[in-house]
């Protein structure tokens, strides 16, 4: 897997090359950029100029690119910005080599991240950008699986919950699994949003 990270050449971290075996920096898209018959598999794209950054996302969207949003600073309104211009995930710039494999790997597969205290932001005050799932049925899932769910839709990180629960990171994994699979979405985000249609429905 490619990544290629749209950024300034002054703004860049050694955690990229630290996280991925093959990455490269730009500062934009090359003029004769092919889109979708050569474009790598993920696009990170610094969030410094909203300006510019917008064109270049839009650029790389209408060929279904998938495009994470990177910034010097997170806060909820940038948050929701980057989700309704089309990025499938959201974090610090600085962030560490693991959360940036998870968070590859969580956009790879099709869903949508965003880190704990933004989904909780996210749930409290869900803006059109953000979907709500629908047609879940919570009643699927055994009573420890709706434990971790809820849990999840909290905003608590699988090493919270495994204390919380009293059992391990593994379980807690192989439970969110059986959920996201029971109730057909892809992510921690649309389960908390599913959790939260379900407590106050529209």
């Amino acid at each position: 897997m490619k990544h290629i990270f749209l950024t300034d050449n002054h703004l860049v971290s050694p955690r990229w090359a630290q996280a991925f075996a093959s990455i490269n920096t730009v500062s934009e898209l090359p003029a004769d950029w092919q889109g979708a018959a050569a474009r790598p598999d993920v696009y990170w794209w610094c969030l410094f100029d909203h300006d510019a950054g917008q064109s270049q996302v839009e650029r790389l969207l209408r060929h279904s690119a998938q495009v994470i949003a990177l910034t010097r600073q997170e806060n909820i309104v940038e948050a929701r910005l980057a989700i309704s211009w089309g990025a499938r995930g959201y974090l610090h710039y600085l962030a560490v080599p693991s959360q940036l494999l998870q968070v590859a790997d969580v956009v790879h597969a099709g869903g949508l991240w965003v880190g704990p205290e933004l989904m909780r932001e996210l749930v409290r005050t869900p803006a059109p950008v953000v979907e709500k799932v629908k047609g879940t049925s919570l009643a699927t899932l055994t009573p420890r699986e709706r434990s971790v769910a809820d849990a999840v839709a909290a905003g608590h990180t699988n090493k919270e919950i495994a204390r919380a629960l009293d059992i391990t990171e593994r379980t807690v994994k192989a439970h969110l699994s059986a959920v996201f699979e029971k109730l057909h979405i892809r992510d921690r985000l649309q389960l908390a949003l599913a959790i939260n249609h379900s407590s106050n429905p529209v």
